[in-house]
């Protein structure tokens, strides 16, 4: 009932009323808009898709994956058939394989290749096994290679001890294996010791090769070479080094070496691998069977064949 004061009409509740509808109303607004905002932000959030703390590192001189090398680290799948759990097997493999003392330990882990032992009895007798922290060994790329033999998976590591290294896994009897020569970057021997004169005139080595400028010693319109040998636990360094006579480019050996070297400067690695941050700058692998001769008191040393321009087990020289 209205209160009549001064001749004033006064209703008490009505503009406490209004107050309490025109709050509630507020409210409604703002949660709406907050609910827009919670909608917006959640659509932009699943449009983007998470990123992984492992997507963010890729390595510096990555590239962008071609059609046939797909993955790099802790991305899957990598490949046909491959994934993020292979790369876990492969990881377990190789700390297996680091740690054990023995080649008898080291066999069941690798992949089999021709006179295998005798290759590992003979290396180990003179070289140490690679030594790395172990535990705190991570895998920073990979990519996977389709080889004549099967598909490789091509992996780069680190360690807390500043190690950096590659290693290849490829599947034989249904398991990943470890590609040994390729890991341990089998010669025959030490390349400073052949180009000294010691042991046999001829034999197969890994090596690095750099491109130099042709000198007079050489053959006419050839390429020459400086052969390096590799630092096992560092990527971007290189070993003892010494010229060999160049190679004439009118041979098939000439012409295979001029194109790895062309494809290097033009960043397109062996196979396509999706990284090429593995060798020192200007130089490629190569797997080359070099011979020895000494002519008028002069020791040389010639490139006899060029099996392949990498270090995997396999028989493709340099692109399939």
């Amino acid at each position: 009932m209205a209160d009549q004061r001064a001749g004033v009409e006064i209703k008490p509740y009505q503009g406490r009323r209004r107050h309490r509808r025109l709050g509630l109303a507020s409210k409604l607004v703002i949660g709406w808009v907050l609910l827009l905002v919670l909608i917006l932000a959640l659509s932009h959030w699943l449009m983007r898709g998470p990123v992984s703390p492992v997507d963010s590192e890729v390595p510096e001189s990555a590239e962008m994956p071609s059609a046939s090398a797909v993955g790099s680290a802790g991305k899957g799948p990598i490949g046909e058939g491959v994934d993020e759990g292979d790369l876990d097997q492969c990881h377990e493999l190789l700390e297996r394989f680091l740690v054990a003392e023995s080649s008898a330990d080291r066999l069941p882990l690798v992949l089999p290749t021709e006179a295998l032992a005798e290759k590992m009895e003979r290396f180990y007798a003179d070289n140490e096994a690679l030594r790395v922290e172990v535990k705190t060994l991570e895998l920073t790329a990979s990519t996977l290679l389709d080889l004549p033999e099967g598909m490789t998976l091509l992996t780069r590591w680190e360690s807390g001890d500043a190690a950096t290294f590659d290693a290849a896994f490829r599947r034989a009897g249904g398991q990943w294996r470890l590609d040994w020569e390729h890991f341990v970057r089998y010669s025959e021997m030490s390349w400073a010791r052949f180009h000294s004169g010691s042991g046999p005139d001829r034999a197969v080595f890994r090596l690095l090769a750099r491109q130099r400028s042709a000198s007079s010693e050489d053959p006419d319109n050839s390429i020459g070479v400086v052969l390096s040998g590799p630092v096992r636990r560092q990527l971007q360094m290189a070993g003892y080094s010494a010229s060999v006579v160049g190679i004439p480019l009118s041979e098939a050996d000439g012409q295979l070496l001029q194109k790895a070297f062309e494809m290097a400067e033009a960043g397109e690695p062996p196979f396509g691998a999706r990284y090429r941050n593995l060798n020192p700058e200007g130089m490629i692998r190569v797997r080359v069977e070099v011979g020895r001769e000494k002519e008028d008191g002069i020791t040389r040393c010639r490139i006899l064949r060029v099996l392949a321009c990498h270090w995997l087990s396999s028989t493709a020289s340099l692109v399939e």
